[in-house]
């Protein structure tokens, strides 16, 4: 875990704005309630009994347990905080940052591969957003060029975790490329240049996974 905070706290140190006082207050408080979190004891075991081993090693887990919960309301936080970031913003690095740090602490590949999809439709809604505003087209291509590589790695993930007997792959995946279809499809004529031919690009790449996967 300390791998992706650390990653995040970087993407803060980075962008010039970060988040507001009372935030990063809340945040310390949150963390340092996780990390004191007290050590629950078995009542029906009276303490002469109870082994030292379990005793020394109870507290670290159940520490753990509740650090990882805080985390997950901070980076829930972080994320609804630059929902509205996109390529070229201030936070729009520390928006990435925070959904690295909770793809990370995805459970199985199920999960991740749930995470993933919803980053990949992030960056769509971007694409869509920065072609409204006429932004650059390095931005727009940056963008589409993100969510392409994040659905195809959805697209691994929902594969393994399909022949692991996880979650409805097939019914995801199918929902996936069709919110994605409808989001995309429309984009491409408003397009120019090397984002035109990446969105139409994407929109075959999708057909394509549909096909293989049975969908209509």
């Amino acid at each position: 875990m300390t791998r992706p905070l650390a990653r995040l706290a970087a993407a803060l140190r980075a962008s010039r704005h970060g988040p507001r006082p009372e935030f990063r207050d809340q945040l310390r408080r949150e963390l340092l309630v996780a990390a004191a979190a007290p050590e629950e004891t078995p009542s029906a075991r009276p303490a002469c009994a109870r082994p030292r081993r379990r005793r020394r090693t109870w507290r670290p887990r159940v520490r753990h347990a509740g650090l990882i919960s805080a985390v997950g309301a901070v980076l829930i936080a972080f994320v609804q905080l630059t929902a509205s970031a996109l390529p070229g913003d201030t936070l729009y690095g520390v928006k990435r940052a925070a959904e690295a740090t909770w793809l990370d602490l995805s459970g199985d590949e199920f999960r991740r591969a749930e995470r993933t999809i919803d980053a990949a439709s992030t960056r769509a809604r971007e694409a869509e957003e920065l072609a409204r505003s006429q932004a650059d087209e390095q931005l727009i291509s940056r963008a589409l060029d993100d969510m392409e590589q994040q659905t195809k790695a959805a697209v691994e993930l929902l594969t393994k975790a399909e022949s692991g007997g996880d979650g409805d792959s097939a019914k995801v995946l199918d929902e996936f490329t069709t919110h994605q279809r409808r989001r995309v499809a429309p984009l491409v004529p408003r397009l120019r240049g090397d984002s035109r031919e990446r969105a139409a690009g994407y929109l075959k790449m999708i057909e394509g996974v549909r096909a293989s996967a049975g969908g209509g």
